[in-house]
């Protein structure tokens, strides 16, 4: 691999990160996720370096590992790998992290960091003391952190200033971002404990992927499940309840689970909690089918953990493995409720801006930044034309490809086009391969889902899409079998059909542009073969 700048290539990849950031996200998010992800890697710098003087010195890797560029959100690969380099074994790390998020180019640097001796030894023997107490510490912050939501929605009151607004949103920063590091440990001990189960299984077995799959899909009642599970039963019994009954479930819903939807981390997106007339048509929606309603009960009451029956060796790193994707899920769900808290705040700055003047409409405010709302609280002025310049421009990058990997030669940068041509290729290979993530064999009319939002009924047919985020659970329910452009095996889309039951393969390089609507295809969860059958 060559860059135009060999010394200081900056590499974006959306690898991963586009399932919880499809398509543009707006400024608001942007500078949030910003923030979050430099507040959550400093915390794991402070867990392994444990030495403020050397944290410090890192702070350029560890508040830059996400990027943007022409609206949409990136992993900066420069910073992930010099951060990784940090731990025990980062050579024999650094695939198995490749391979599981799904970064598909492997090349990367691979002189060592500069790290004095004693100060390398202390973080070796810090990040295996973290490994050790990595589930400990994450059943400490799931128990906890319904404390944290209950103390901010109570903190939320009908009439608030800016600057009250703004003072909790700094207590939510506090009270999660100060200690969100440990979630980077669990997914590194996920990361670990998957590579060490696949090799043993690679070892043992010829259908290793097949096994793997089966292993991994031995989570019960997992947490990201939780929503789905609870939407089909109020669903069911909807007919039999009491009004009053219905309209309690329907809280008791949102109240738990109402900013799980998708493209649930992107602060923009309206949710069950912002407008729950969405879960009114969610329901209206499963009732319409009965039959596939009954389907998704029963399945429901055979999800009993696998059991397995091979060696101890092979038990425990199940095991461990499984403990480590659980409690990945249960963070996932987690975060999606702290962009719910940070959502709740941001609108409510935006009802008071547009009551001063400073936008023209309560939603334009996810246009601005944290830094310009901020600003707005301490220094009013008029927004409104920052806003009309920013539409403007989202409008261009809205037509501008979404590219998976993107090398700058010295710093990111915008695209500004005048005008902007597009032409659309089909590949004509009938025989597609990917990464195998839920067994089974289907076959199917292909439905191809660009913009999630305006998704029709996917009942008995293949799911097609570029990559899902954990709000698409609700859809995936739906479908025959899921094929995705992006994806690993620890991607959402490969949990969530696994548990679901349905066939699923991700990862397959120019899917969209080889289907179309209507062709029929063979899918197979245990090898990754995706076959057209027919053209439509």
């Amino acid at each position: 691999q060559r860059f135009l700048n060999d010394e200081m290539p900056v590499l974006f990849d959306n690898s991963n990160i586009v399932e919880s950031y499809p398509g543009l996200s707006l400024p608001m998010t942007v500078s949030f996720v910003e923030t979050v992800f430099a507040g959550v890697f400093k915390d794991a710098g402070r867990r392994l370096l444990k030495n403020k003087k050397e944290l410090k010195k890192r702070y350029n890797i560890l508040e830059n590992t996400v990027g943007t560029t022409n609206g949409r959100i990136y992993y900066n690969l420069n910073s992930w790998y010099s951060a990784i380099k940090f731990l025990p074994f980062s050579s024999k790390i650094i695939p198995v992290w490749q391979e599981l998020v799904g970064v598909k180019y492997k090349e990367y640097d691979k002189s060592e960091n500069e790290i004095k001796p004693l100060v390398k030894a202390s973080v070796y023997f810090n990040t295996l003391t973290e490994l050790i107490a990595t589930p400990r510490n994450m059943k400490k912050l799931n128990e906890s952190f319904i404390e944290i939501k209950n103390y901010v929605y109570r903190r939320f009151e009908e009439e608030m200033t800016a600057t009250e607004i703004l003072e909790l949103f700094d207590r939510i920063q506090d009270k999660l971002l100060s200690c969100w590091g440990i979630t980077l440990m669990n997914d590194t001990y996920a990361f670990i404990f998957t590579g060490l189960l696949k090799a043993r299984l690679k070892k043992k077995y010829k259908n290793h992927e097949e096994l793997a799959n089966s292993y991994i899909s031995g989570i019960s009642n997992i947490e990201s499940m939780k929503p789905v599970r609870e939407m089909i039963r109020i669903a069911a019994q909807k007919d039999s309840m009491s009004k009053e009954e219905y309209h309690r479930r329907v809280s008791d819903y949102i109240d738990v689970y109402g900013d799980r939807c998708l493209e649930e981390l992107k602060l923009e997106t309206e949710t069950f909690r912002t407008n729950p007339a969405m879960f009114e048509a969610k329901i209206r929606e499963f009732a319409e089918d009965k039959e596939k309603l009954v389907q998704l009960l029963d399945d429901q009451k055979n999800d009993d953990d696998c059991i397995i029956k091979h060696d101890p060796l092979t038990k425990f790193l199940s095991s461990r493995c499984m403990l480590g994707i659980g409690n990945r899920e249960i963070q996932r769900l987690n975060r999606s409720r702290i962009f719910g808290m940070v959502r709740e705040a941001v609108l409510r700055l935006g009802k008071i801006y547009e009551r001063e003047n400073y936008i023209e409409t309560q939603r334009d405010v996810f246009y601005l930044t944290l830094d310009e709302v901020r600003m707005l609280a301490e220094k009013p002025c008029d927004m409104k034309e920052t806003v009309y310049s920013r539409k403007k421009k989202y409008e261009m990058y809205s037509l501008l490809p979404a590219y998976s990997r993107i090398v700058f030669s010295e710093k990111a940068f915008d695209k500004n086009h005048r005008n902007i041509n597009m032409t659309s290729v089909r590949s004509s290979k009938d025989e597609m391969l990917g990464v195998p993530c839920s067994n089974g064999v289907v076959e199917g009319e292909a439905y191809i889902v660009t913009d999630v939002k305006k998704a029709n009924s996917v009942k008995d047919k293949v799911l097609i899409t570029k990559t899902t985020d954990p709000g698409w659970v609700f859809l995936l329910a739906e479908a025959k079998g899921v094929i995705s452009e992006k994806g690993s095996l620890l991607s959402h889309t490969a949990i969530i059909s696994r548990e679901l039951g349905i066939p699923a393969v991700v990862g397959i390089d120019n899917l969209l542009s080889t289907l179309k609507n209507g062709d029929i295809v063979r899918l197979d969860g245990s090898t990754g073969i995706v076959k057209i059958l027919k053209r439509a």
